[in-house]
C-alpha cells in the first residue's frame, strides 16, 4: 500500500516534503483543510507575517543561528503562500469546457489540470 512515504522529502530538507491532495474533490476548501483564513484579510495576514518575521530575525540576531526556528519560519511562510496561491490553483471548476474535456474528470486528469494552473501561475 502506498501512502505518506510518497511525499517524504527523504534526504532533502523537510521544506521539500510534499503533501497529499485528494484530487477527487472539486472545491479548494475540501482539497486543503483551512485553506482560507476566515478571520483576517490578506493584508492583515501580511502585516502579521511581517511583524513575526521582524521579531524572529531580531531574536536570531541575539542568540545566533537556530536551525529549528529557521525551519519553523520557512514552514509558516510556505503555509501563508499556500493560503494565497492554492485556492486559484485548486479551483479547477473555472476551467473551460474544452480544457475539462481534454484532460477528463478523473483523478489523473484533475491532477494534470491543477499542475497546468500552477505552471501558468508561475509565468
Amino acid at each position: 500500500m502506498l501512502g505518506p512515504q510518497l511525499w517524504s522529502s527523504a534526504f532533502l530538507p523537510a521544506s521539500n516534503q510534499g503533501t497529499y491532495i485528494p484530487s477527487g474533490e472539486h472545491t479548494p476548501e475540501k482539497l486543503v483543510q483551512n485553506i482560507r483564513n476566515r478571520l483576517y484579510s490578506q493584508p492583515q495576514q501580511e502585516r502579521q507575517l511581517a511583524l513575526l518575521d521582524k521579531m524572529n530575525r531580531s531574536y536570531l540576531q541575539q542568540v545566533g543561528y537556530q536551525p529549528q526556528l529557521e525551519s519553523s519560519i520557512a514552514s509558516m511562510e510556505v503555509a501563508f503562500r499556500m493560503q494565497m496561491e492554492a485556492p486559484g490553483i485548486f479551483d479547477i471548476t473555472k476551467e473551460s469546457e474544452a480544457v475539462r474535456a481534454r484532460y477528463g474528470d478523473h483523478d489523473f486528469g484533475r491532477g494534470c489540470r491543477m499542475a497546468r494552473r500552477r505552471a501558468a501561475q508561475r509565468r
